[in-house]
């Protein structure tokens, strides 16, 4: 790869490449009009050096990551594979975990199971065009966030032909979330992604730091909030969670908090907005704040849940046994809860929470009567599916 040239024009000859580089941090490259002008006019070798990465080792690892990506289309058009494993996993955990699951095909001699991880942020059309059809229906499924229940036609789909598998639940979970098992047993939830304030202390304008979620629904917050639309797992999640816990005065109060809506990464990298003070973001891009004008807030009543589902095709579950058992293990929990932290709700992690840190859980009653809701809720926030 020629370092000389324009980022643009590699990204248009190496397909993977504009993806490696969001990955590290070129955030702008998100948007295509910026990504059209920006990536345009500076060289690859300058935008490194801009982020202070070593070109050398960039390529290295780009080389390395682009191994792994033909790996995972190999495993995908294994046309002797008879069971698919798809879904949606946030994007910190995808590169990981596909390694886990290549050397897991490869210890255990798998060819009949093929897997197809996607990152979060990419949606999950993917899957829900095959369920839509009815046709090459996955054996199993994973979705972080709402959007297999917020779609009425998929959510019955899922109701038809897939179930819960049976989890046991780790302690921990269990004294944080109420009734975490789905009563309807469609789905279980395997990690969850805890939502926390990053909050501006530049912007508090003599206002004591919120504490809670109280404290920011206050009117003394409002017009102070930025919510991450951007990421519409957790936007879903926040919406549904402040009016599962303080119904339809919650969503008023949430719809006069909010100041702008941005990008967790822009949350993260501090970027300024005139009146908003506080960020609502995922711990994972929280843990990352490095500025001592940031200070991150595990909210006192508890970090909202953006849960990561799982469910099985009827009659399937025997054939991908093994692999099921797999992807509940202690192993593949450790890359969610240590290298994503995305917390595991099965019981072979323990300590992945301080005594403090409570979660608040939008509840199965809310999610399995949503149709019940959702005029209320389209009013104040139009959930996305």
């Amino acid at each position: 790869m020629n370092l000389n040239r324009d980022v643009y024009s590699l990204c248009m000859e190496n397909s993977e490449l504009k993806d490696f580089l969001i990955m590290k941090g070129f955030d702008n490259l998100k948007n295509p009009a910026a990504f059209k002008l920006m990536a345009k006019m500076i060289k690859l070798k300058d935008a490194l050096k801009l982020k202070g990465i070593s070109a050398e080792l960039f390529v290295e690892e780009y080389e390395r990551y682009i191994g792994k990506f033909e790996m995972q289309e190999e495993i995908l058009n294994n046309n002797t594979a008879k069971y698919t494993v798809a879904g949606a996993v946030p994007c910190p955990i995808k590169v990981p975990l596909i390694d886990l699951l290549n050397d897991y095909n490869e210890k255990n001699d798998i060819s009949n199971i093929k897997y197809d991880f996607r990152s979060a942020n990419l949606g999950l059309d993917f899957v829900i065009d095959n369920l839509k059809s009815g046709k090459d229906l996955p054996d199993l499924i994973t979705s972080a966030g709402y959007e297999l229940i917020l779609n009425k036609e998929i959510s019955n789909r899922i109701e038809s032909e897939y179930y819960a598998p049976e989890i046991e639940f780790n302690s921990e979970i269990l004294e944080r979330i109420e009734n975490i098992k789905d009563p309807e047993n469609r789905f279980n939830i395997i990690a969850i992604v805890p939502a926390v304030f990053i909050v501006n202390k530049r912007e508090l304008a003599g206002r004591q730091i919120p504490k809670s979620w109280s404290d920011v629904l206050s009117e003394e917050y409002a017009q102070s909030m930025t919510i991450p639309v951007g990421d519409l797992d957790l936007y879903n999640a926040l919406v549904l969670t402040i009016y599962s816990k303080y119904g339809e005065d919650g969503l008023m109060k949430l719809k006069n908090a909010v100041a702008s809506s941005m990008h967790p990464s822009q949350m993260v990298n501090g970027t300024r907005n005139k009146t908003a003070c506080v960020s609502v973001a995922p711990y994972f891009f929280a843990s990352l704040v490095q500025s001592d004008e940031l200070e991150v807030i595990w909210p006192e009543d508890g970090a909202l849940v953006s849960p990561i589902l799982i469910c099985v095709k009827k009659g399937s579950a025997e054939y991908i046994k093994a692999t099921l058992n797999y992807l509940l293990s202690e192993e593949v929990g450790s890359v969610f809860s240590n290298n994503g932290k995305f917390p595991v709700t099965t019981n072979n992690l323990k300590n992945q929470f301080s005594k403090e840190q409570k979660l608040i859980f939008a509840g199965w009653e809310l999610l399995n009567n949503i149709d019940e809701h959702i005029e209320i809720i389209n009013k104040y926030f139009k959930l996305g599916d």
